[in-house]
């Protein structure tokens, strides 16, 4: 690779301190052209053209690049000049004239946020902070000086205007509402009328002596008794019916009296109707075996008594 020549190194150092240059001498544009393309700053090249004349109205594609790179909305402007050496009056014209659009722009930004900021002014909500000076003790009338007059405590009214200062203010409300008792929103004489004075009995109180007032409930024990009896609501037929086994039962429990009383006396039909049984052979006395008596149990009052058929 041959060594660079003495253009191509000067070139590089140039460029490498481009900001440094202002003046080119008498060297032609043609030459200094790839070294010029480096400038970036407009006043820079202005005071190269001062220094080195002969570059002016050849200079004009740079002119147009700062034109196309500060000036916004160009191509709407006229840009172009009278004279070719005229670039950099171009140039000047259109940067004042954005300067003064965007100045303007600012003065009609601000103009429109002060507008808004007394329209907010006006609408301002005023939030009270119910805490601050809170004495029930000072809401009644004390005496002063001037007469009487109504005390209360000084409270510095802090100005919101967000939506958060208003739930701030409602929670702080109900806040204050759950913490504080209801005797201190009562005057204070009327708290010391009602120590000591009941409204209402307590409710177990009240139950304990009506309990007390009321009569000693009885209580319906059944009487000893037959089954029909213990239930209760028996029919006449049953009574009757009831008494003719128990004097059956009686009639076979109880022993025979040595006197039994005669049997009375059964119809008889006339000697010509009479039916004539063959009598038996009687036994002798010896023989015959006793008659054993059958004793029935006692009726249970928990079982009913089956009827004979």
């Amino acid at each position: 690779m041959p060594a660079p020549s003495l253009f191509d190194t000067a070139k590089h150092r140039i460029i490498q301190n481009i900001e440094m240059l202002t003046d080119v001498g008498d060297l032609p544009y043609d030459f200094l052209r790839p070294i010029l393309l480096k400038v970036e700053n407009p006043d820079q090249l202005r005071m190269i053209e001062e220094n080195s004349p002969q570059i002016q109205g050849e200079d004009g594609e740079i002119w147009q690049r700062y034109i196309k790179r500060d000036i916004q909305d160009w191509q709407k402007k006229p840009h172009q000049p009278k004279e070719p050496k005229s670039w950099w009056k171009v140039y000047r014209k259109l940067k004042k004239e954005a300067e003064m659009e965007k100045q303007a722009q600012e003065d009609a930004l601000r103009a429109s946020l002060k507008a808004l900021q007394d329209d907010k002014a006006t609408n301002k909500t005023m939030i009270v902070d119910a805490k601050l000076g809170f004495d029930p003790t000072k809401r009644r009338k004390m005496p002063t000086h001037s007469g009487f007059g109504t005390s209360f405590g000084s409270s510095n009214i802090p100005a919101k205007n967000a939506k958060t200062a208003i739930d701030r203010l409602k929670r702080s409300m109900y806040e204050q509402k759950v913490a504080r008792p209801k005797g201190s929103l009562m005057p204070t004489h009327l708290l010391e009328e009602r120590k000591g004075r009941v409204a209402t009995a307590p409710k177990s109180m009240v139950e304990r002596i009506q309990t007390a007032r009321e009569p000693p409930k009885t209580m319906l024990v059944p009487r000893k008794g037959s089954f029909g009896h213990s239930l209760g609501g028996s029919s006449s037929q049953d009574d009757s019916a009831l008494a003719a086994r128990e004097s059956r039962l009686k009639a076979f429990t109880e022993p025979r009296s040595a006197t039994a009383t005669p049997p009375p006396p059964r119809a008889s039909l006339p000697m010509d109707k009479a039916f004539k049984a063959p009598q038996l052979a009687a036994r002798p006395s010896s023989d015959q075996a006793p008659v054993l008596k059958r004793k029935r149990p006692a009726p249970n009052v928990f079982m009913p008594q089956k009827k004979r058929a």
